[in-house]
């Protein structure tokens, strides 16, 4: 069993306030007794344009990676600190980045978001760079694949993941519902479901709620089971989600849909 915390925020804060934030819900994680804690896309600070998003850029040796990992190796805890924007060399604009902290404080992956969301009006890329690998954490807890939100959207990126052998999938999010008629709420819901349940993998979503800028977020921060069902949800509210990922189900529950046992790859 691998206990995992999901948290639940609004970043619409300073990066320092946003951070300070995110500190005191990773201490109430970690007296759960938890493997890993999870945070939403841009947690630390959610930027509106090009500029600002460049004068918060950091690195991996910036403020929030090395907070966390003095954190892990304290608490001795498994963080994903949601996503930053991450100032690479030989780049203007930063990526979309996060890192996966292990219980040592060392950072044992990385990943930095493949597909950027261009869609109705919106356009990411005006303001971060696209990744163009896929990641796969070798950690004690298992192997865990890393998407970054939009990633949802193309089941291959989840299929690809465990098709290299994750044992389960973390989703760092703000996906927001839109102001179109139907609403995405239930984009999400569907998305999130499907890729448990089409890769037979618990998926662990960590979603940003309220006001943030111009956009709000709808939460619905969740734990998906390998049957595809939701095991724990938030509420309307900044909170933590606390859930058991049971991987002798997850292997009873792949036997049983003998989803990769019956795959036909030589017709795709």
């Amino acid at each position: 069993m691998v206990k995992v915390a999901v948290c639940q925020m609004r970043s619409d804060g300073t990066a320092e306030q946003n951070l300070k934030k995110m500190c005191g819900m990773a201490e109430n994680a970690v007296r759960e007794n938890v493997d890993l804690i999870l945070f939403p896309e841009f947690a630390y600070y959610y930027p509106n344009d090009l500029t600002d998003s460049q004068k918060h850029m950091e690195n991996q040796q910036g403020r929030l990676v090395t907070t966390f990992r003095e954190f892990a190796a304290k608490h001795k805890v498994n963080i994903l600190p949601g996503t930053f924007s991450e100032k690479v060399d030989g780049y203007d604009k930063p990526f979309n980045g996060t890192v996966f902290i292990g219980r040592k404080g060392d950072i044992i992956g990385s990943y930095r978001k493949i597909h950027l969301c261009v869609m109705m009006g919106y356009d990411e890329s005006e303001y971060v760079n696209c990744g163009d690998k896929f990641s796969i954490v070798d950690s004690d807890i298992g192997k865990i694949g890393v998407m970054i939100c939009y990633d949802i959207r193309f089941p291959e990126h989840a299929r690809r993941l465990v098709l290299d052998g994750a044992d389960f999938l973390l989703l760092p999010s703000a996906f927001s519902p839109g102001n179109i008629i139907p609403m995405r709420t239930s984009h999400w819901d569907t998305l999130t479901k499907a890729a448990a349940l089409q890769n037979t993998v618990y998926l662990v979503a960590a979603n940003q709620f309220g006001k943030i800028n111009e956009d709000y977020f709808m939460g619905l921060t969740r734990v998906i089971d390998p049957w595809g069902t939701v095991v724990a949800e938030s509420n309307a509210s900044e909170c933590i989600i606390y859930a058991l990922l049971d991987f002798d189900y997850q292997k009873t529950v792949r036997e049983k849909l003998a989803v990769f046992a019956n795959r036909r790859p030589d017709l795709y």
